[in-house]
Order: C-alpha cells, then sequence, then structure tokens
C-alpha cells in the first residue's frame, strides 16, 4: 500500500510484508490506515498512514472479512464476513477489545457495509431479490426500520452531505438518492454521470470509486480509452438445430 500526496506529488510506501495488502480506509482523523491482508484468507490490520508504526492485527482467521466503512468516529469498523450460504454483516470496535458483533444476516449474499455519518443507519448491496440492490437499515438495531434504495440494480453506497445522500453505482453509471437521516426515508434515484468506469457488484470486491463528503468529487478507476472489454455472449436453442444438422450430414 501506498500513500500519495496530491498536492506535492510525492508518495511514501505503508506496508512491504509478503502478503499482499490492499482496500486501506482512512480513520476520521487521517492518522491511521484500516485495510485488507490476504494471508491467505482476508484478515484486517491497522496501521499509521505515515508507516512510523508496524501493523496491527485487528481480526482474522476461519472466515473471509472484506472492509465495508469506518464510522464517523472511528470507533467502529463495519465489514462482511463469508459464511458457509453467503455473506453477513458484521462491524468491531476499534478501541478496546476486538468484539465482533454480527449486524445483520439473511441467507444472503450482503456487501459494502456503509455507516451513516449520524451513526443511525447501515447502508449495504444486497442479492436477496435476485439482483444486487442497494438498501439502508437502521443501525444498531437492524429491526427499527428498512428500505430499499435502488429499483434497477445497485451496489457498493457511499453517504455524501452530511448523511443527506446515497451515492451507488449500476455498472458504468453513478446513482444518487436522497435520504432523510431522521426518518429513513429515501427519494428516488437520479443519474449523475456514466462512463467507462470499472466496477464489480460482488460482495468479496471492496469498493471501486470514492467521494468527497460533500459529494462533488470522484475518484474512479477508468478503462483506458482503446481498450476493449471482454464480452460473453450466450446463445441458447442451438442444441436441436445441431442434432438437425448431423441427422442430414450438414456441417455443425
Amino acid at each position: 500500500m501506498w500513500v500519495l500526496d496530491l498536492q506535492r506529488g510525492g508518495r511514501t510506501r505503508i506496508t512491504s510484508e509478503p502478503a499482499s495488502d490492499f482496500s486501506a480506509l482512512w480513520t476520521p482523523d487521517g492518522g491511521d490506515l484500516v485495510y485488507m491482508s490476504e494471508r491467505p484468507l482476508f484478515e484486517l490490520f491497522r496501521r499509521a498512514a505515515d508507516g512510523s508504526r508496524p501493523p496491527e492485527r485487528l481480526i482474522g482467521g476461519e472466515h473471509d472479512r472484506v472492509l465495508g466503512s469506518i464510522s464517523a468516529d472511528g470507533r467502529v469498523v463495519a465489514y462482511a464476513k463469508s459464511v458457509a450460504n453467503g455473506s453477513d454483516v458484521w462491524t468491531m470496535p476499534l478501541t478496546g477489545p476486538r468484539e465482533e458483533r454480527e449486524y445483520l444476516a439473511n441467507g444472503f449474499q450482503l456487501g459494502h457495509p456503509a455507516l451513516s455519518p449520524d451513526g443511525g443507519w447501515m447502508a449495504y448491496d444486497s442479492d436477496e431479490s435476485g439482483r444486487v440492490e442497494v438498501y439502508v437499515q437502521s443501525y444498531p438495531d437492524p429491526t427499527q426500520a428498512r428500505r430499499q434504495v435502488s429499483t434497477g440494480g445497485g451496489s457498493e453506497p457511499i453517504w455524501t452531505r452530511g448523511g443527506r445522500e446515497l451515492v451507488f453505482r449500476r455498472g458504468d453509471t453513478v446513482m444518487v438518492a436522497a435520504v432523510d437521516p431522521a426518518a429513513g426515508a429515501v427519494g428516488a434515484p437520479a443519474v449523475l454521470f456514466a462512463g467507462r468506469f470499472n466496477a464489480d457488484p460482488g460482495w468479496s470486491q471492496t469498493r471501486t470509486y470514492d467521494a468527497t463528503p460533500d459529494g462533488q468529487r470522484f475518484l474512479m478507476l477508468k478503462w483506458p480509452q482503446n481498450d476493449v472489454r471482454r464480452q460473453v455472449h450466450v446463445t441458447t436453442g442451438w442444441w436441436p438445430e445441431l442434432r438437425a444438422r448431423v441427422a442430414s450430414g450438414g456441417q455443425p
């Protein structure tokens, strides 16, 4: 992992261990980085953002843990945790004893949990409808309220404007929906912009983009202009035609 100085252009290498380290999140004070390390499962580590302290293992072993977000007060980290039939959303305090707490498990693949700035809501994506969609749910008690945010597919939610907007991905398109932080009411999603941006809605992949807290600037991974992305073409109903051609001596 590296830290890039956007003003001076210099960069600092933060990790150099044999494992693959990736998907870092800043703590709110900018002092530390919480990140994933493959050893061989995905484990969570913490280290000073200037590399001045050695890495601290937060939790790992038995399950993959995929980072989602850190609370605005810097006290809690939310992540997706692999289970036998999918993935669940868990949290863990960053201060005091490292005790995992299950937040939500419904037998489906839940990913990219994002705690709202006021700490009252958790956004995440789930494939429970047969398609990955974005939801918001009351936090820390998930039984109080739940809202579906996206309607035509969505993943990787991010809170902006003090929790009054939820930004998410829909393939190459970046969407936004207004949110009432007090009641959790959600507005109709609207398109912000679109482009040849890299996206992977799977729960085992961390977020592929970022936004400033005011929602005015975005950091995206963009495919090169001349790069041709691979496509998968599916042909159905070909077996009867193949049998007919073989029976008639024709070429398959």
